[in-house]
């Protein structure tokens, strides 16, 4: 199930856009990394460059 099954589609879309923002930012301080870089990876190398992936990733949102 979606984390927000009742909200306009317009509604996830900015809450994952500030979401996107947010981890870009910290990509880029902690690793480093320039927007295409953080925008090529998948959501699991980049738990897993962050340092696990159960501390930043809900696996039932990327396997869905």
């Amino acid at each position: 199930m979606p984390p927000f099954p009742n909200s306009s589609p317009a509604r996830r879309e900015g809450l994952f856009g500030a979401a996107a923002a947010r981890l870009a930012g910290a990509a880029a301080r902690l690793l480093g990394w320039r927007p295409d870089e953080f925008w090529r990876a998948t959501p699991m190398e980049i738990a897993s460059a962050l340092g696990g992936e159960d501390e930043w990733v809900n696996r039932d949102w990327v396997e869905a």
